[in-house]
């Protein structure tokens, strides 16, 4: 597995953004305002912290169908290009304030998902519960993610 054939895991790729969707690195984006700001009807005074939640950008059922459910081929046919809002999808931010480490860290994650998929199988051995988010400076799950390792 080599950086060449990155574009040739169309299904890894696609994993890899549905996981990022559903579970983004950051939890909010914070920002603060120079000046009164007038956002939708809603006033901000100067020298205000304001939030943008990643992961209710990431549940707008006006971008996704079904946008808490795990669906891979959602990112098939451009989806992103053609039909997804400027900044419904903000994993890494978004702007000219985007996380430097973006392409880097998407590769990455493509490249070990692919590496370890292929010499090891993963299976849930939780329970049916959702995955609880325990939001701090990065998104972790509160109780970890119980799984059973396998060779392939």
């Amino acid at each position: 597995m080599t950086p060449d054939n990155v574009d040739d895991l169309e299904l890894i790729n696609r994993i890899v953004r549905e996981t990022l969707q559903l579970y983004s690195p950051v939890h909010t984006i914070f920002r603060q305002t120079t000046r009164p700001v007038d956002a939708v009807g809603y006033q901000m005074p100067a020298d205000e912290q304001v939030h943008l939640s990643v992961i209710s950008a990431h549940c707008d059922e006006r971008y996704y169908d079904d946008p808490k459910s795990f669906r891979p081929d959602r990112w098939t046919n451009n989806f992103e290009e053609e039909g997804l809002a400027e900044f419904a999808y903000i994993p890494f931010g978004g702007g000219r304030r985007t996380c430097i480490g973006r392409e880097f860290a998407s590769l990455e994650a493509v490249l070990v998902l692919a590496t370890v998929g292929q010499q090891y199988r993963f299976d849930w051995a939780g329970d049916d519960t959702d995955i609880a988010i325990e939001p701090e400076i990065t998104t972790k799950t509160q109780d970890g993610l119980p799984m059973r390792m396998s060779k392939r």
